[in-house]
C-alpha cells in the first residue's frame, strides 16, 4: 500500500479529504471533463464567492460550481441560496453528495428542485468519472496514483454506507441505510430519507411524501401523513388548530386508524402535543433487517388504506 493509499482511506471520512482530492485532479488533470463535462478548464477556485461553494471551476466558455456534502445535511437554506446565485449569473451547479448525505437525494431531486440547473454527483458518477480518468492515455504518474487511490477508497467507503444496515447500531447510517433498502422495494411512491433534531435528541426518519392528506372535522382542519421513525411506523398529523382541539383531532384519529387497520395491525395510541403531533403508532418493528420485504409490504399498505383512513376521521 503507498502513502497516498494508506492517507485516502485514513482520511476518507472526512468532506475535507474529498474537496482537496478532487481540487488536484480537477487542477492537474482533465477530471473535469469526465466529471463534469468541462473541458478546456482554465482555472480551478477553492472555495468561492466567500465560500458559498466549494469549488469553481472556469473554461473559455463555461463557470461550474461545486458543493461538496458528507455527514452533514444539505439544508433547504443553502441550497436556496446556492440555487439563486447560480439562477442569477446562469451558472452551472454540482452537488457531490457522499456519505449519509447520498441517502438524502434520490436520482433527479436536486435537478427537479433546481429547474435543471444544478446536478447530483453521487457515488457512482465520481467513481466512473476517476476510472474514465484512470484509463487516459499519457496520464501523468501522479495523478494516475491519485486517482487510483480515490476511487478505491471511494469504493470502499460506497460498499461500507450501503451495508451499514447490516450492523444493527441504531445509529444515524444505520438507519439510513436499512431505509434505503425499504425504498428501493417500494413501488410507485415517493419518499425521503432525512434526520430531525428533537430536544430529546436526533431521529431519523423515512417519509412518505405522496400520502400528506388533508382533512377536517368541523371547523378545525388539518393534514394526516404517515413515516417511520427510528424504525417505527407512526401516523401524524399537522394541524394550527387550539390545544384543546388537536386533542380531539388526535382521538378521532386513533379511532379511525383502528377501525381500518385492526384487522391486521396492532395500533398503539402514543405522541405528544406539537405542530406536527404523533397520533399513534403500528406496532411493527422496521430494524428487523431479516423482514425488509415484509417492512415494505407494510409501508405500501398503509398507504393503499390511507382514503379509508381520511374519510373515517
Amino acid at each position: 500500500m503507498s502513502g497516498i493509499d494508506l492517507l485516502l482511506r485514513t482520511a476518507i471520512d472526512y468532506e475535507r479529504t474529498h474537496q482537496l482530492a478532487i481540487f488536484t485532479l480537477l487542477e492537474k488533470s482533465n477530471f473535469s471533463s469526465f466529471l463534469l463535462g468541462i473541458s478546456d478548464v482554465q482555472s480551478v477556485i477553492w472555495e468561492p464567492e466567500r465560500q458559498l461553494f466549494d469549488l469553481e471551476v472556469q473554461s473559455k466558455s463555461k463557470k461550474g460550481y461545486i458543493e461538496i456534502k458528507m455527514w452533514s445535511s444539505l439544508t433547504e437554506s443553502q441550497f436556496e441560496r446556492q440555487k439563486d446565485f447560480l439562477t442569477k449569473n446562469s451558472y452551472i451547479g454540482y452537488y457531490i453528495l457522499l456519505g449519509t448525505t447520498w441517502f438524502e437525494y434520490l436520482s433527479g431531486d436536486i435537478e427537479n428542485k433546481s429547474k435543471g440547473i444544478a446536478t447530483k454527483i453521487g457515488y457512482k458518477e465520481l467513481i466512473s468519472a476517476l476510472n474514465s480518468l484512470i484509463i487516459t492515455p499519457d496520464q501523468s504518474a501522479d495523478v494516475y496514483e491519485l486517482a487510483l487511490a480515490y476511487r478505491n477508497a471511494l469504493q470502499e467507503q460506497f460498499s461500507m454506507i450501503k451495508n451499514a444496515y447490516t450492523t444493527n447500531d441504531s445509529g444515524k447510517l444505520f438507519f439510513y441505510s436499512l431505509y434505503r433498502e425499504i425504498q428501493k422495494r417500494i413501488k410507485n411512491m415517493n419518499t425521503s430519507i432525512y434526520t430531525v433534531n428533537n430536544p430529546g435528541g436526533s431521529v431519523y426518519i423515512l417519509n412518505n411524501s405522496d400520502y400528506w392528506k388533508k382533512f377536517s372535522i368541523g371547523n378545525v382542519s388539518g393534514e394526516l401523513y404517515y413515516e417511520v421513525v427510528n424504525g417505527r411506523l407512526c401516523i401524524k398529523f399537522y394541524s394550527e388548530a387550539e390545544k384543546k382541539d388537536k386533542y380531539m383531532i388526535r382521538d378521532r384519529i386513533r379511532k379511525a386508524v383502528k377501525d381500518v387497520l385492526s384487522p391486521k395491525y396492532k395500533v398503539i395510541d402514543t405522541g405528544r402535543l406539537g405542530a406536527y403531533m404523533t397520533a399513534c403508532q403500528i406496532d411493527y418493528d422496521f430494524t428487523d433487517i431479516k423482514k425488509i420485504d415484509k417492512s415494505a409490504v407494510v409501508f405500501q399498505d398503509i398507504a393503499n388504506e390511507f382514503d379509508k383512513i381520511i374519510k373515517q376521521i
